[in-house]
């Protein structure tokens, strides 16, 4: 799975961040628990959910672990661009 995200463009990857975000929202997840979890401030989580920021691939799966640990739950990338598509 981590081979086919590994090659994200700037675009690609702002758009994932954005599809996490809808995640995120559609489970009630807030940005200020997810920022708890990964270590970061929420404003630099909002920025990077919105698409503000292009995040290194890294940060992508941290946001990712933080909503499967948050929601109790396991996405995978590929479960959200699935919801995206919907």
């Amino acid at each position: 799975m981590k081979e086919q995200y590994a090659q994200l463009s700037k675009e690609q990857a702002q758009q994932v961040c954005k599809n996490i975000a809808t995640l995120a929202n559609s489970l009630a997840i807030t940005h200020d628990a997810i920022a708890m979890k990964i270590g970061l401030e929420r404003p630099s989580v909002t920025r990077i959910l919105s698409g503000k920021n292009s995040p290194r691939l890294d940060l992508v799966y941290s946001l990712l672990a933080a909503i499967n640990e948050l929601s109790g739950q396991s996405y995978s990338l590929n479960d959200i661009d699935a919801l995206a598509k919907k």
